[in-house]
């Protein structure tokens, strides 16, 4: 058995003990009620502690580009949570690559085809394995 986040433990948290809590597990934003999810601040707090918690904020982040931008400067897999239009922002998509080479397999086929992004893409050990995954040529 699972043990429980301290989080879910709580009948109602208030925003500013949320605040803190993304400070240190932002993460624990999947355990947030909508209108917490649905908060700003909270996601941006939230992502920047840990970029995947992006996938778990309100489905309006995912277009947001401060808050997808911070996320993948966190964690480059975060693009996988970002809106289609921004898997296609060629600056989101550097950043997250140069944070992590396999995030090139949440770009967009235009930018997965990015010769800058393809060449710091290949200097990442796994990249036999990335190129097969996206459908590369090595």
């Amino acid at each position: 058995m699972q043990t429980p986040h301290p989080v879910q433990l709580i009948d109602h948290i208030d925003r500013e003990v949320m605040l803190e809590v993304m400070k240190v597990d932002g993460l624990a934003l999947r355990f947030a009620d909508a209108e917490m999810r649905a908060d700003r601040e909270l996601v941006m707090e939230a992502v920047g502690q840990n970029g995947q918690s992006l996938e778990f904020a309100d489905v309006s982040f995912t277009a947001d580009r401060d808050i997808v931008l911070r996320a993948v400067l966190e964690s480059g897999l975060a693009l996988e949570y970002a809106a289609d239009e921004l898997q296609d922002d060629r600056e989101i998509v550097l950043a997250a690559v140069l944070e992590d080479a396999w995030s090139l397999e949440h770009a967009s086929p235009r930018l997965k085809a990015d010769p800058e992004l393809l060449s710091i893409a290949a200097q990442d050990s796994l990249w036999p394995q990335l190129a097969l995954v996206c459908g590369l040529r090595s």
